[in-house]
């Protein structure tokens, strides 16, 4: 078995230009050989017939005469019939023998003569003549010998001309000039197959070649929108990187469409991909532009990079402020009105910029930059554009901590209300508070919403802090009931929440476990929420409101306000937001706005809350004017549960005056 493998692990390894001949060689020996020996054994065999012929017709000659006992006759017939030798031996010992007596020994044969079968003598008889072979025994194999190099020879020249073709064909495989493509250098001895192989296999190469260009190119083209992509920029901005230099450096500017998400689901896929595509034309155009691009920029490379994001590569760099005439010049381009299909876009653009080497030595390194950049642009609520800065990626560090512990801290349950009184201006007295979220940390210290609330609104983390919040608020109030002291408590809900199926179930959950009666839960939500998801808002607060839970509008007035909502809700309080209670007494366009305010809530019958009362003037206007209830630091700050205790025991905390 080893020696098998052996046998195939070389002729694997071997060329079938060598194998070929070399197996012809020893097939055609063999079969030559095989052929030569059995023309001599019939060659043999026919002698020894022609032998036996002529040994029977002595026999039949001679019978007569020894039957009679005539030796003398017997003798002259076998001297005539037996020229090269011959004996006949009496059953009587009587020996009649003819010439020759070596050939004889060597070559007699010995045969019966018998009569009616009963044998009467013995002869010992040459054959007429000596055995000859066809061929010579050396000539046999030499012709074997040269019809095997002949066979070897014709099997060579064919395995070269199947060689030369194979040739060929590698030569299309490995040919990526499709010019040179062509039927050439076929062997003088070709056959038709070959011709054919040859034929198939240019036709064949070249639909490999121009797939392989086709696959190429689509690997640096956007697929939906054939824009150049990612791949296709990296190449540019990778060969960028290596020529870059602090006296030459290149820019890399990556154009965001930041109203993009909230307005693909207008269009169908089809015209969505459209729309993509004419900006990312647009932006081309623009780059290609040298007017556009003045002061000796020049677009190297672009390409669609995200999503909704465009990313330019520019040389000919000069100073930063030809980066930044260049780019709010795209954002003015782009910014106009697009019609696709039915469907007017009007693209609300972002920019951030990186230049070369200074902000990255490699492409991750640069996107890195530019990325961070338009993150820093959305979490400060910013638009327009940015240029790279190292305190970003300190920014991004610090808030990548925060969101760690913002993580933590729900675990740990630590997100806590605190209450800020809501002070009937009339008697002064505590007629309910509004819960306010906190986070408690490992300190003691207690954290600004200023500080979580917007990370938590990008983590998707503000429906469980909002629900830590009303559970413990809801407990508290009822505590403070079964003390005797009713409280209303008022809780905010984030529009956020508003995407939450369960936020109804986890406000009945949290009075169902508390104890609160519902009557004394009211839930702010803002004015802008009320009028974007009105269907939703008002779903999800049905089941509340049956049970008498109140509903107070927030932020009244500082959006594009819609009168409609008031008298759609049914709201049962109107808070004036604290940015008009701020200028009054002594501005009279805030006191116009809050008189028209209070007015309009009067007459839909709602409890009126002015927020943000600071003075002892503010909270005397809104007084003398029939506001019912004031909020604010004039009459107290947001306290932790246990201060509030006290202020509920002592029942006032300040009059309007």
């Amino acid at each position: 078995m080893s020696i098998l493998s052996t046998i195939q692990r070389r002729l694997s390894r071997a060329s079938f230009v060598d194998v070929l001949p070399v197996s012809a060689f020893v097939l055609s020996f063999i079969l030559a050989s095989i052929f030569t020996v059995f023309y001599q054994v019939e060659w043999r065999r026919d002698y020894n017939r022609q032998a036996n012929v002529h040994a029977n017709h002595v026999i039949e000659l001679v019978t007569p005469a020894l039957l009679r006992g005539d030796y003398e006759e017997v003798q002259l017939e076998l001297d005539i019939l037996a020229p090269r030798g011959g004996t006949i031996t009496t059953r009587s010992g009587q020996t009649i023998t003819a010439a020759n007596t070596a050939e004889l020994q060597e070559f007699g044969r010995r045969y019966k003569i018998r009569d009616e079968k009963v044998p009467v003598a013995d002869m010992v008889l040459v054959p007429i003549a000596p055995f000859r072979p066809p061929l010579p025994y050396g000539l046999a194999f030499a012709l074997i010998l040269g019809c095997a190099t002949i066979a070897t020879l014709m099997i060579r020249i064919l395995t070269k001309v199947a060689a030369k073709h194979l040739q060929i064909v590698q030569r299309y495989v490995d040919s990526y000039d499709e010019e040179r493509l062509q039927l050439v250098d076929i062997p003088p001895v070709s056959f038709k197959e070959f011709r054919g192989l040859n034929a198939v296999a240019l036709m064949t190469t070249r639909r490999l070649k121009n797939e392989i260009k086709r696959y190429r190119n689509l690997a640096r083209r956007d697929e939906r929108t054939g824009l150049p992509n990612r791949y296709d920029f990296d190449q540019h901005l990778q060969a960028a990187l290596d020529l870059a230099t602090e006296e030459t450096p290149y820019a890399v500017l990556m154009l965001r469409i930041d109203n993009w998400p909230s307005q693909r689901n207008r269009f169908n896929y089809g015209d969505a991909e459209t729309a993509i595509r004419i900006i990312g034309e647009k932006v081309k155009a623009a780059v290609s532009d040298p007017d556009v691009m003045a002061n000796g920029l020049h677009m190297e490379a672009f390409a669609r990079t995200g999503e909704q994001t465009f990313t330019i590569l520019v040389s000919g760099l000069t100073s930063r402020d030809d980066l930044s005439v260049l780019v709010r010049a795209l954002r003015a381009d782009l910014s106009k009105v697009l019609e696709i299909g039915d469907v007017s876009l009007t693209p609300e653009i972002a920019g951030s910029i990186a230049l070369i080497p200074h902000d990255g030595d490699t492409v991750q390194r640069v996107f890195h930059a530019l990325q961070i950049t338009l993150q820093s642009l959305t979490t400060d609520g910013k638009s327009g554009y940015m240029f790279y800065s190292p305190k970003l990626d300190r920014q991004n560090d610090a808030r990548r901590k925060l969101e760690i512990e913002l993580r933590e801290a729900l675990e740990a349950n630590a997100f806590i209300p605190v209450y800020q009184p809501k002070i009937n201006l009339r008697t002064g007295r505590i007629h309910g508070v509004e819960a306010l979220a906190r986070w408690k940390l490992a300190s003691g210290r207690l954290a600004s919403p200023n500080v979580f609330i917007g990370l938590a609104e990008d983590l998707g983390l503000i429906d469980e802090i909002g629900e830590q919040i009303m559970r413990k608020a809801t407990k508290d109030a009822a505590d403070w009931m079964n003390q005797g002291q009713s409280v209303n408590l008022a809780v905010n809900v984030s529009p956020i929440q508003f995407n939450d199926e369960r936020l109804t179930q986890m406000i009945l959950s949290a009075i169902a476990d508390s104890g609160l009666p519902p009557r004394l839960l009211e839930l702010e939500i803002t004015e802008s929420v009320a009028v974007t998801q009105p269907e939703k808002v008002r779903s999800i607060l049905a089941p509340l409101r049956k049970l008498g839970v109140k509903l107070a509008v927030d932020d009244f007035g500082t959006g594009h306000s819609n009168l409609a909502i008031l008298t759609q809700f049914q709201f049962d309080t109107f808070k004036i937001d604290r940015q008009f209670v701020g200028g009054t007494p002594h501005d009279p366009q805030a006191n116009a706005i809050v008189e028209m305010m209070l007015g309009m809530a009067k007459t839909l019958k709602m409890e009126i809350v002015g927020e943000g009362v600071e003075t002892a003037q503010q909270a005397q206007y809104l007084a003398k004017r029939g506001c019912h209830i004031g909020q604010g630091y004039y009459f107290s700050k947001p306290v932790p549960v246990e201060e509030l205790a006290s202020m509920l025991g002592l029942g006032k905390v300040r009059k309007a005056g």
